[in-house]
């Protein structure tokens, strides 16, 4: 009797054992599996980002130099922070609000001359107030400073050039 007492509890142990290693191993798995989506949206938002900085620089409203400080922006996110659902979140809605900004009220203004640095002004104040340094794109940097860089830059006035105007300046 005692005999068949202790090959059952060595049976409810081990089984006990593989159930807990079965759950641990698929708890583990689906962490991985969540890490690896939070990773694959950010890649995509990346990839996305610099896609449009290199059309901002094709169309004449970024110089070269400007889109590679535009591109700092959503490489150097994750340095200084972890990959987290909130960060990953975070980092989504910052870098499409400056792709909104950027798009819609830089540059979509109706302008009358072929002037591009008219609608580029704005856009290189915003790319020159951006942190010249990778210790300055901080969390702090990304949840207070860029928020306020982003307002300024929908604030700016953008006026298109009037023809008229100009040829009075260039008369006097």
């Amino acid at each position: 009797m005692p005999f068949f007492i202790l090959i059952t509890l060595l049976f409810v142990l081990l089984t006990l054992f593989a159930l807990y290693f079965y759950f641990e191993a698929k708890r583990k798995k689906e962490a991985q599996d969540a890490k690896k989506a939070l990773t694959v949206r950010v890649e995509k938002m990346k990839k996305r980002f610099k896609s449009e900085a290199q059309q901002w620089m094709f169309s004449g409203a970024l110089s070269k130099q400007d889109e590679s400080t535009m591109i700092r922006l959503p490489n150097y996110f994750f340095v200084f922070q972890p990959i987290t659902p909130e960060n990953v979140e975070h980092y989504e809605q910052s870098l499409e609000s400056v792709l909104l900004t950027v798009n819609e009220k830089v540059l979509l203004v109706p302008n009358n001359s072929d002037d591009v640095t008219v609608t580029c002004e704005p856009l290189c104040q915003f790319v020159q107030s951006l942190p010249s340094a990778a210790q300055g794109y901080n969390a702090s940097f990304y949840r207070n400073d860029l928020p306020v860089l982003i307002q300024k830059l929908r604030d700016a006035e953008i006026e298109p050039v009037d023809e008229r105007n100009q040829e009075e300046t260039e008369v006097a």
